[in-house]
Order: C-alpha cells, then structure tokens, then sequence
C-alpha cells in the first residue's frame, strides 16, 4: 500500500515537470505503439523488420535468433514500448526494481547490456546522465 502511495506522488510530481502524462501500469499491459501482430492480444510487436519482441513467450526473435527474456527485461521492453519515450534511471528505479535502494547504476548498466545482446543493433539507445529509449524503424 505505501509503495502505491509513494508511486502515485512522485508521478504527481514527474507530472508537474513534464507536460506529458505519465500512464498507470496495471496488469492488463495496452498499447498502441508500434506495429502490433497480433491486434486481440497486442502481446507480439515488431520492432524491427522480421524482428519480434513477444511479451506472451517473454522472447525476442528474429529470422537466426530467439532469446527469452527474464520478467524484468520484459517489463522494460514493455515500458519502453508505453512510453515510447526516454526511461529515465529513476524511473528504471521505481518501476523495475521498486525502489531498491541497493540497485547501482552499474546494476543497471549490467542489465541493459544484456538486453542490447538480445536485441537488434542500435535498437536502445542511451542517453548519457539521463536514461534509455528504444528506437523503432
């Protein structure tokens, strides 16, 4: 209960800087962006051509290659899809690891170095001091 608390201030307060509203995250993950397969379940989206991220297999594949994704690597992705704009590393902080305090940048680092594996090239791009985006074609 207090982490809800928490969450629904500090959006409150990312609301105030920014004129973009921040979306609630609930179970039932919707989208709109990007190409979606499969339009019933919105679970398979195309990120790149012949290249998927399956949130239902929680698998990225492409025509030589299928890599499973752990759940917080399929939580990002699914983030970085909602957004469809920079994820800040506090952000990454409160939504990923829910406020673990012990998480260093160097943890998050380790972590987006090895989404990038399972990706395209040039598919997520950091922001230096800032965060990450995923750049879609």
């Amino acid at each position: 209960m207090q982490k809800i608390i928490i969450i629904n201030i500090l959006e409150s307060q990312l609301e105030k800087n920014n004129p973009t509203p921040i979306k609630q995250t609930t179970k039932n993950f919707t989208t709109s962006v990007q190409r979606p397969v499969n339009d019933k379940t919105n679970d398979r989206f195309e990120i790149r051509p012949s290249c998927f991220i399956d949130f239902m297999q929680m698998q990225v594949s492409t025509p030589t290659k299928s890599f499973w994704l752990t759940r917080k690597e399929s939580l990002f992705l699914k983030i970085l899809l909602e957004k469809d704009k920079i994820i800040t590393y506090s952000q990454m902080k409160i939504r990923i690891w829910e406020y673990d305090d012990e998480v260093t940048a160097s943890a998050i680092r380790c972590f987006v170095r090895d989404i990038k594996k399972k990706l395209p090239i040039h598919t997520l791009k950091n922001y230096s001091g800032v965060g990450y985006k995923l750049i879609l074609t």
